[in-house]
């Protein structure tokens, strides 16, 4: 391991799910992983390993998938995998398919790896069949070289005598084991198509190609995963924020239908005063 991967600085992943926070904690001690997996700031699971495939069992929390380097550098992936089944997410788990993708924290080089990857699909594809194509050229070059060497060192080594030692002869017992009656199967013959020298070199080469475009499209998958549940939360939180009242409008004040309802219905009910009506004698004299 690097210089940087045995820094004291854990490596932290973060995720939230199903209204729970979870922290993956990776740091590295002598030559081994220390996995420390929390879940709103309870630890929920601890392992020290050297493996660079790591399943941590959550209980009733899923189980977490872990894809750390072979010799340095940051995780390459962490998945969250939740299940109602009691072992279903462990078992989800160890196959790797489907779960949740954990986020680096941001500014580190796991951060700084994935902002890559997105950024340069192409590319990480390309260092990844590279890879494998340097696996299977390497060693036929080195086998190649090997042939070319012609010398060879003429050693003449010292010949020991060993001493012979008698040693006493063991008298097993002589057991009769019974036969059994196998059934006789006769299985159809395949007659399998005879494949050029050259497949068994490339069929490696086009392995890690389908793997890093599978790789790809996965992460397309939780980059949409990712958003789509942004923008629910975001949107339950912004109806939460501006309730409205019925018949209000966002600064309080009534509506102008309800200004004039309010102004008609106060002037139907003004109390209606009752006028005192005086009656007139005639005066004497008048008719």
């Amino acid at each position: 391991m690097s210089a940087d991967t045995m820094s004291k600085e854990p490596e932290r992943w973060h995720l939230i799910h199903e209204g729970h926070e979870h922290t993956v904690e990776i740091s590295t001690k002598a030559t081994a992983w220390m996995l420390h997996w929390k879940a709103d700031g309870s630890t929920v699971a601890q392992k020290k390993t050297s493996e660079n495939t790591v399943v941590l069992d959550g209980k009733e929390h899923g189980a977490i998938r872990l894809k750390l380097p072979s010799i340095s550098g940051p995780a390459r992936r962490v998945t969250l995998y939740a299940s109602p089944e009691p072992k279903g997410a462990t078992g989800q788990a160890h196959l790797g398919v489907g779960g949740t993708d954990f986020v680096p924290e941001e500014g580190s080089r796991a951060a700084k790896r994935e902002a890559w990857i997105r950024d340069h699909p192409h590319q990480y594809a390309t260092r990844r069949t590279l890879t494998a194509l340097a696996g299977v050229l390497v060693p036929i070059g080195l086998l190649w070289l090997l042939r070319q060497i012609t010398w060879r060192p003429d050693v003449n080594l010292p010949s020991v005598n060993l001493p012979s030692v008698d040693l006493p002869r063991i008298p097993w017992p002589d057991i009769d084991l019974p036969s059994i009656p196998w059934p006789d199967v006769n299985l159809p013959s395949v007659n399998l198509p005879d494949l050029p020298g050259w497949v068994q070199y490339v069929w490696p080469v086009l392995l890690a190609f389908g793997v890093a475009q599978a790789e790809l499209r996965r992460r397309k998958q939780q980059d949409l995963k990712r958003s789509e549940a942004s923008r629910t939360a975001s949107g339950a939180t912004s109806k939460e924020s501006n309730g409205e009242q019925p018949g209000r409008s966002k600064t309080g004040e009534a509506r102008p239908d309800e200004n004039q309802t309010t102004t008609r219905d106060t002037d139907d009910e003004k109390p209606v005063q009752a006028c005192k009506v005086t009656p007139v004698t005639a005066k004497p004299g008048h008719s």
